[in-house]
């Protein structure tokens, strides 16, 4: 059995003494004599972090007066809290949360200052291991923490801002030790006893946290003890003669694939789909856009870390026997780092399917009520003793409610064509007559424009398709010719037959695409940059949708484009159709009407 070196007697008496302090504050329950001796045991750690500095006489002693100055306002706050408590006063902010949020930046930069001086001015790695990490707790702190305090509307600004400052504070905390395990060097008794000083600090906080806004916090439970055993921790550390050496260079870096590490990366990449499950358990996906930010931005910084392994295989490419160590050290980084990023590419794809099923799901409920609407719109217009100024007003209702309802319909097609379940009414379909009604429907806008809108068709026979959907497809074409060509413009819808098909072409004298953003056009949501740079209207799902729709029908679509001249579509569409539903093509479902 190892015996106890003398060296280590102040650590090992201080933790003692104050694990029995512990224990008479577990056993006085509560009240003004455990308040005393929480302070008692709180202020030691201060008192115990500057015997350790003159002990031992670290060459580095800033980082430790930094963390006895965090440590001193935080036991000021805690010495502040009790009076208010002692006075039958709970005032929410007040001078102790002043001190008590003080306490953990003036803290972090001791951690920080550690860091730096284990560190040896190479710390890129270690910063974005850090960073990772940082970023998959910051989801879950988020998710469970911060944002029901910041959507608490019971609170004042103020309020919420403090109490969602809490976990935040512990994020920035963790974010700095962290960096400090990442730290290359091997670990110390002092270096071991910080750290878990800190992580007891930010579990108590945690727990705190989730207790206030579940069934409440009670003085003198077992979470004030987890934060004095932190406070104990931090004054052990001190008292080891270990602390002496503890911001000091490391005498050489340690492989980058530690166990810690790797642990670390692997619970970071496990986080959003964790999350992701208990939101999905607690009945719905409240934070889509944390969740999906989260599992978007780790997968950067593991690229980024990936950068950095292979930036460092270059900068030791001097010495051979470095050049072995290091590149099989380097390798085995970027194998677990390529695999989170694969994971995580997995997540995101994962997260694309849950937001379309989303979209649809939302889209679908949205249509009833707007369905609904309209109709009774329509009987209370029928109304003739209704005013001038009341017909207006519902006038405005209607065009925007319908414009809702066209918007509902193509994100409910958007995510039929994603899930490959388009469905088609096959029946005999004029498409001459079709671009009639669809120029004739859109007329009016281009007249609004001064824009000139005319139809050049030949006699083409009828073909077998949806007349709705070609309807949609005409009107999609045209309006967005319309939309994207300025006044004293020309659009043309020519029609003309090729042989067994129907060509159809929608040309403009407009904008034009640049070339760079051509090969996006018939993306979801894809916006041109001229279109959003003047404000003009449009979702970016029409495109996807008349691309759809000709290739539902068995055609094909393309399109010329230049820059400051204009755009032509050419659609072909087989005078066939797409046939009966065995012959359709692949998700495509079509019914016949005759």
């Amino acid at each position: 059995m190892a015996r106890t070196r003398p060296a280590d007697r102040p650590a090992l008496a201080y933790g003692a003494l104050g694990m029995l302090a512990i224990a008479v504050f577990l056993l006085l329950g509560g009240g003004l004599r455990s308040g005393v001796v929480y302070d008692a045991v709180a202020a030691s750690a201060v008192v115990a972090v500057l015997v350790g500095i003159h002990l031992y006489r670290p060459a580095r002693a800033l980082p430790w007066l930094l963390i006895a100055l965090g440590t001193a306002l935080t036991v000021a706050g805690e010495i502040t809290w009790e009076v208010y408590d002692a006075l039958g006063r709970n005032p929410f902010p007040s001078v102790a949360d002043v001190l008590y949020l003080g306490g953990y930046p003036v803290l972090g930069a001791g951690l920080v200052l550690l860091a730096r001086g284990r560190g040896h001015g190479r710390a890129q790695g270690a910063f974005l291991d850090a960073a990772i990490v940082t970023v998959a707790a910051g989801v879950v702190a988020w998710v469970f923490l911060i944002e029901p305090y910041a959507a608490d509307a019971s609170l004042s600004l103020t309020e919420r801002s403090l109490s969602a400052g809490y976990p935040l504070m512990d994020l920035l905390l963790l974010t700095l030790l962290v960096r400090l395990l990442f730290a290359p060097g091997p670990p110390s008794p002092a270096f071991a006893l910080l750290a878990s000083g800190v992580v007891c600090t930010i579990a108590a906080d945690a727990t705190f946290a989730g207790l206030e806004l579940s069934s409440g916090y009670s003085a003198g439970s077992w979470i004030d003890a987890i934060w004095l055993v932190g406070y104990l921790c931090t004054g052990a550390a001190a008292l080891h003669p270990s602390m002496a050496s503890l911001g000091s260079a490391a005498q050489r870096d340690e492989p980058g694939l530690t166990r810690l590490r790797l642990a670390a990366l692997g619970v970071a990449a496990l986080t959003a789909p964790v999350v992701l499950a208990v939101e999905a358990a607690r009945g719905g996906l409240d934070h889509p856009v944390a969740i999906v930010v989260g599992a978007a931005v780790l997968p950067l910084l593991a690229l980024a870390r990936l950068v950095s392994v292979v930036r460092e295989l270059e900068r030791v490419g001097g010495e051979r026997e470095l050049l072995f160590v290091s590149e099989r050290a380097a390798r085995a980084e970027a194998e677990v780092t390529q695999r989170l990023l694969l994971q995580q590419n997995d997540r995101l794809r994962e997260l694309d399917r849950l937001k379309d099923e989303f979209v649809a799901l939302v889209s679908h409920e949205l249509r009833t009520p707007l369905t609904s609407i309209t109709g009774y719109l329509e009987l209370v217009q029928e109304d003739e003793n209704l005013g001038e100024d009341s017909r207006r007003f519902l006038d405005v209702v209607d065009r925007n409610s319908k414009r809702l309802l066209r918007l509902v319909s193509d994100l409910l097609f958007v995510a039929q064509i994603e899930s490959g379940r388009v469905t088609l009414e096959l029946g005999e379909a004029s498409l001459r007559t079709i671009a009639q009604e669809s120029v004739q429907a859109l007329r009016p806008a281009a007249e609004a424009g001064s824009v000139e809108l005319r139809l050049d068709s030949a006699p083409v026979p009828a073909l077998r398709g949806d007349p709705a959907r070609l309807g949609q497809l005409l009107d999609n074409l045209v309006s967005n010719a319309v939309k994207f060509t300025p006044p004293g413009g020309r659009v043309v819808v020519a029609l003309g037959a090729s042989g067994d098909d129907v060509v159809l072409a929608v040309s403009d004298t407009g904008m034009g695409v640049p070339a760079a953003e051509q090969r996006r056009l018939f993306d979801r949501f894809f916006r041109a940059s001229a279109a959003q740079e003047r404000a003009i209207e449009g979702t970016g799902l029409g495109l996807t949708i008349a691309k759809a729709i000709v290739e539902a029908h068995g055609g094909s679509i393309d399109f010329t484009s230049v820059e400051g001249e204009g755009t032509t579509f050419r659609v072909r569409l087989p005078l066939a159709g797409p046939g009966v539903e065995e012959d359709a093509a692949p998700g495509v479902r079509a019914e016949s009407l005759v």
